[in-house]
């Protein structure tokens, strides 16, 4: 009985062949549909403004942003230094796991599209074929329509970007201890400079800015002009 258990198992791998772990998914999704040099099509290169929200130690997939700081055009989007200054714009571009229902913790909505993702990739599916049909969001925002939005985003740019307290110790030198935290990559590009940072939603920080940031986008968001990344083309 047990040799015949083993030699189904057995046979069972290699026809679906070796099982795919969650981590393998996650680098799927963030490669695939949450790869932000591929978030604006219309403009190729490296985005002006880049972040990935990554739910706990797994970095589970929860969304993935690029901004672009443009000249708004008749057909479309050219580089800022061809109209005046009050007329350039920010144009900011997600793609989000789907929210799971009855959750708050964003991480669960990231752990669960990669769980998806991970069965379609173990039966052979496309990653983008899998994205489709799990309801990923994609959206946009521009900040000349959003106030609010502006006002976060301006909180962000003004934020110290270098750590200056000691990690474990407050002002009252009391330990504080950060367990398996969600953190937020972010990255503002500008000529010949970059900015960057890593960390978790620490009060003040950039991370918990910029999540703020986007929290004040909410009632803004709208369909983007160009197809989602993982939408189907011709070619599939």
């Amino acid at each position: 009985m047990l040799i015949s258990a083993m030699l189904a198992i057995t046979l069972g791998l290699q026809e679906t062949g070796p099982l795919l772990s969650l981590s393998d998914s996650n680098a799927a999704i963030w490669e695939g549909p949450f790869n932000t040099g591929t978030f604006f099509p219309e403009q190729p290169g490296e985005p002006d403004l880049t972040a990935r929200y990554l739910g706990d130690d797994y970095h589970w997939p929860v969304w993935a942003v690029a901004g672009r700081f443009i000249c708004p055009a008749p057909d479309g989007m050219e580089h800022p230094n061809a109209c005046a200054p009050d007329q350039r714009d920010w144009v900011i571009r997600q793609a989000a796991a789907p929210q799971v229902e009855n959750s708050t913790r964003p991480r669960h909505n990231g752990s669960s599209l990669s769980r998806r993702v991970q069965e379609g990739l173990q039966a052979d599916a496309d990653v983008n074929a899998v994205a489709r049909d799990a309801g990923l969001i994609w959206r946009e925002a521009r900040l000349s329509t959003c106030p609010v939005a502006q006002e976060a985003f301006d909180a962000l740019r003004n934020v110290s970007w270098v750590p200056t307290d000691h990690p474990f110790v407050n002002s009252s030198d009391e330990l504080t201890l950060v367990l398996h935290a969600d953190t937020i990559e972010v990255s503002l590009n500008t000529y010949l400079q970059k900015a960057q940072f890593t960390g978790w939603l620490a009060e003040g920080n950039p991370a918990n800015r910029f999540n703020a940031f986007i929290a004040a986008l909410e009632p803004c968001w709208s369909t983007p002009p160009v197809p989602a990344p993982w939408a189907e083309t011709d070619a599939d």
